[in-house]
């Protein structure tokens, strides 16, 4: 079996901060217990961090917590926090998200190799592979979830659920295995069994934040959300929304290690010559050695 948790939340920003568990046992396990032994320990949140980008969540991985790969007596366990500033681009308005590392795995099979010949095809140990998502979102914000959808097989069944309460939207995808492999001349049905399951896995969130209009820093709003709010703008190409967040940051903190310049790249994505000098000076002034702004 595989069972997996996230539980996060994204600011008025679109910056997603979540908590993962993961819970694996069988072929999947042994995958994954050989990925951390061939990867020295120092190493694991970025051999993580890439897992996560590969499952469609590309964020910065802390606060890893692993079992042993080789104790084989229980499951392979492991959970981190991820951050991700880009989660959502909250600029647009209306925003289709995919439902974060949720992923069905399975086989795939020759629609056209089904003679008496033909190989099985190989669906792997039976099992059950079961995926949790829990987001909240701000509350000026909407959200529609995907339509349910289910799917029985004697071979295999599928089962999604969505649902939006108030300001938290909840996903459960499960996929039970009951053969380990079918006869070639299933194929077809097969084949359209993957293809449902696929299409789910693709399927959106919606995402409505133009009754929250432009957000405003909280209160409690620290400097780093802001910057990193910032430069999720500067990878959209939101030259102005940067612009405008970055001064915060810098006007909050003169000092920051980056907002100048940050501030500075945006302007140049304005054409903003004189102001982007003058921001890359602020730089200089407060690093000498950063060889970035001069």
């Amino acid at each position: 079996h595989q069972d997996q948790e996230l539980e996060g939340k994204v600011n008025q920003f679109g910056k997603l901060e979540a908590h993962v568990k993961i819970e694996a046992r069988g072929d999947t396990e042994l995958f994954i217990r050989i990925l951390f032994r061939r990867v020295p320990n120092a190493k694991w949140e970025q051999l993580v961090k890439e897992m996560s980008a590969m499952g469609g969540l590309d964020g910065e991985v802390s606060n890893l917590k692993a079992g042993d790969p080789a104790n084989t007596k229980e499951p392979f366990r492991f959970e981190y926090d991820i951050t991700a500033a880009n989660f959502l681009d909250w600029t647009k308005g209306k925003s289709e998200l995919m439902v974060p590392l949720s992923q069905m795995n399975l086989a795939e099979a020759d629609e056209d190799d089904t003679g008496p010949e033909a190989d099985p095809i190989q669906l792997g140990a039976p099992g059950e592979y079961r995926d949790r998502v829990k987001l909240e979102f701000p509350a000026n914000y909407t959200e529609r979830a995907p339509l349910p959808f289910s799917m029985k097989r004697d071979y295999a069944q599928y089962d999604a659920s969505y649902t939006v309460e108030g300001t938290v939207f909840t996903a459960e995808r499960r996929l039970e295995t009951e053969v380990r492999e079918l006869p070639a001349s299933r194929a077809s049905d097969y084949l359209a069994f993957r293809r449902a399951v696929l299409a789910d896995t693709a399927q959106h969130l919606r995402v409505d934040t133009t009754a929250a209009g432009t957000p405003t820093a909280a209160a409690d709003l620290k400097g780093d959300d802001l910057n990193d709010a910032a430069n999720a703008a500067l990878e959209r190409g939101d030259f102005q929304v940067a612009v405008d967040l970055l001064k915060r940051v810098v006007e909050a903190d003169p000092k920051h290690k980056t907002g100048w310049v940050n501030l500075g790249r945006a302007y140049m994505g304005l054409r903003q010559t004189d102001q982007a000098i003058a921001a890359f000076q602020k730089q200089a002034d407060a690093d000498p050695y950063d060889e970035t702004a001069y």
